[in-house]
């Protein structure tokens, strides 16, 4: 099962690949072959789009899409505890290393709760 949306993105890559049999790769070449450097060809696309380097001029990755991934999922308030199973790894990672989007839910949050005052 995917996320929401996830297949209609699917379909729409389908409907423009010349590779859309039962068995051709989602994500492939030109040819249909499998993508032999995802790192490679990541670079290339992005470079050819001028958004190899984000705003503070450091490189993106394939692995930085991870990181979008959790950033937006967090801020869109999806638990902790069940992003980590959906990605694979633990509680701590994310408080660890994705703190400071954890910091500025907290801060939305409590900022928009409203108390009852005491009669």
């Amino acid at each position: 099962m995917c996320r929401e949306g996830t297949q209609t993105y699917l379909d729409r890559l389908k409907k423009v690949s010349r590779h859309s049999g039962p068995d051709d790769l989602v994500f492939c070449g030109y040819d249909g072959k499998p993508v032999e450097n995802f790192n490679k060809t990541f670079a290339s696309i992005l470079s050819r789009l001028k958004l190899l380097d984000d705003r503070w001029g450091k490189r993106r990755t394939v692995y930085s899409l991870r990181h979008f991934y959790c950033t937006q999922c967090l801020l869109s308030g999806i638990p902790v505890h069940v992003l980590a199973k959906n990605m694979g790894t633990s509680i701590t990672y994310i408080e660890k290393h994705y703190s400071h989007v954890l910091t500025v839910m907290q801060a939305r949050e409590l900022r928009t709760k409203k108390f009852k005052a005491k009669a």
